[in-house]
């Protein structure tokens, strides 16, 4: 069986699938790069509850390895997991709303066991109004933010989040929305944040985005967080979706796509679906893969997953076409502003390449809105 196959059987083990485990043990030559990319793909912990339950054949060197990197894992979740508790105390006695997105959230509510969801930082969605005081907060408490606000206001107008290494180097990333970009931009926050589920974790419940959002998110980590498709959500997506573990009926798809046509990401969905059923031959429900292949992305949806996918995804690309996302002329230049010319950019040589850049950038977003018009 090729690495690449396998690595998609690990992660695939426990839901509905057409990959089954290998029968026996894993070549000792092949051995390190399934456990390397495993742990890349943070799927070690589908492997390990593979191996733990019988299915997938290991030998002993290759059982007690296992077992040391997962526990390795989960000593490192149980940190991550007492630092949300205590973020999570401090926000509560500041008035700061949040849900928690993503590893507790999915480990403790969509898995049969937490300890099969690997996880290595904490990420919170907070709502646009408390960002900057969630932010300053951390930022006291000795925080380290990775990046520079570009103009003051970009945090909670427009930026996907930001990343935050806390004195004992556990990172939390506070996040306004779910995606960088127009597909971020997009997104109905309200509807995001309303119907939260809420998670156990060390005694203490958290708030959570609800199940029709966690599936969406999944979809927006899956298809807009990199290049290709990495498998822990789409994993998660699938988990999410099936009846079991926490959840006594499969996901409602009613819920779902009403909730991503009203942040036009009905496209993000679809693809996500695809790429489930492809990489981890998920043997999704019925009416979820039909809809998936029916679905035709229209010229917009193409012209914004372009900046995402592939070869093509770029960071400017994301920014240019996220203008059609940002509603109203003053918040568009405000946002355009922010990104070509921050105020932290040099004078010289550098701000007039900024410049020439942020006018490249007009001159793009122009023609892109001329022939939108045009098809029309």
């Amino acid at each position: 069986m090729e690495l690449d196959t396998l690595v998609r059987t690990a992660a695939a083990w426990g839901i509905a699938t057409d990959l089954d485990p290998p029968a026996t043990p894993v070549a000792p030559e092949a051995w390190p790069g399934l456990v390397a990319r495993a742990t890349g793909e943070r799927v070690i912990g589908t492997l390990a509850a593979a191996v733990r339950d019988g299915a997938w054949a290991v030998d002993e060197h290759q059982a007690r390895e296992l077992r040391d990197r997962h526990r390795a894992w989960m000593g490192a979740a149980l940190r991550l997991e007492r630092r949300l508790l205590t973020t999570a105390d401090d926000f509560a006695a500041a008035g700061i709303r949040f849900l928690v997105l993503k590893g507790p959230a999915a480990a403790h509510l969509d898995y049969a066991d937490p300890a099969d969801r690997c996880f290595g930082d904490i990420d919170l969605l907070i709502p646009p109004a408390h960002l900057e005081a969630a932010r300053d907060l951390l930022v006291a408490q000795g925080g380290r933010r990775h990046y520079r606000e570009p103009r003051p206001g970009f945090d909670r107008r427009f930026t996907k989040g930001l990343s935050i290494t806390m004195p004992d180097d556990l990172e939390v990333d506070v996040h306004r929305t779910l995606a960088a970009g127009p597909f971020g931009l997009a997104l109905d926050l309200d509807r995001i944040h309303d119907a939260p589920d809420r998670v156990l974790i060390g005694g203490m419940a958290v708030p959570a985005l609800g199940r029709p959002q966690r599936f969406l998110h999944a979809c927006y980590h899956a298809v807009l967080g990199s290049a290709e498709p990495r498998l822990v959500p789409l994993r998660d997506l699938a988990q999410i979706a099936e009846a079991g573990a926490g959840h006594r009926e499969p996901l409602a798809l009613d819920a779902v796509l009403d909730l991503a046509r009203a942040s036009r990401g009905e496209a993000v969905v679809a693809a996500a679906i695809r790429a489930a059923t492809d990489r981890l031959g998920w043997r999704a429900p019925h009416e979820l893969v039909a809809w998936a292949h029916a679905r035709v992305d229209d010229r917009r949806e193409q012209r914004w997953l372009a900046g995402y996918r592939g070869a093509g995804r770029a960071y400017a690309t994301q920014a240019v076409t996220a203008l059609e996302a940002v509603p109203g002329w003053r918040d568009k230049a405000a946002y355009l502003l922010a990104v070509t010319l921050p105020e932290e950019a040099s004078h010289g040589d550098a701000r007039r390449a900024r410049w020439h850049r942020g006018l490249t950038a007009l001159r793009r977003t122009a023609r892109s809105a001329t022939r939108a018009q045009s098809v029309q």
